[in-house]
């Protein structure tokens, strides 16, 4: 099982980078998986997207060492599991799921230039302060560091520029101007992993 990383951060979270390289029926003749969810996966049309889910639950039975795991969603899209919370993240064929007793939210995303044309819609003139404009992986840490902070929230509703402020030297965000939030940050390959948690 190609877990390609298991760190544990603090006292409470845990992360597990997983690289796809399994075909369905590899995941369909492990018994992790409740049968509720291989009927709602099965039922989803690309192959490519009902693989993240199957490599999700597996990273997530790797991290918990649970025999059966079962995922329910919210309203807002977020994954629940009885055991404790839990966040999922995938790009590329890697998925990045984190699991802890307080609420958690990760992101993985590629560092490619491309995001530079994209920043205006999530970046704030103090982030300048703290970050370079023009490096494609500064942008992407501020990218995942609020993709994570909102998965993290779990309420929706969150202006992307103008309800959270990262910055760095320690990390953290600063969410509506009142809460803040540690972040930890790693590289992998050319990949940016941001994790959000409270201390």
């Amino acid at each position: 099982m190609p877990a390609i990383l298991k760190k544990q951060l603090n006292g409470s979270v845990s992360i597990c980078l997983w690289q796809i390289q399994e075909t369905e029926s590899f995941f369909l003749q492990n018994d992790f998986i409740d049968q509720h969810d291989i009927k709602e996966i099965q039922k989803i049309k690309l192959e490519s997207r009902r693989l993240e889910k199957w490599a999700c639950r597996a990273a997530l039975a790797e991290l918990t060492g649970e025999k059966e795991i079962s995922i329910t969603y919210t309203p807002n899209g977020q994954p629940l599991f009885q055991k404790g919370f839990i966040s999922f993240s995938h790009t590329k064929d890697l998925v990045l799921v984190a699991f802890s007793d307080q609420p958690v939210g990760v992101d993985i995303e590629l560092c490619a230039p491309r995001i530079l044309k994209l920043k205006h819609k999530f970046m704030n003139e103090k982030e300048i302060l703290f970050f370079d404009p023009e490096n494609p992986k500064d942008i992407t840490l501020i990218w995942c560091a609020k993709e994570a902070i909102f998965k993290w929230y779990a309420k929706g509703k969150l202006d992307f520029s103008n309800d959270m402020l990262i910055s760095k030297d320690p990390l953290k965000a600063t969410l509506k101007n009142e809460i803040e939030i540690p972040l930890y940050q790693m590289e992998y390959l050319d990949f940016m992993i941001v994790v959000a948690f409270e201390n």
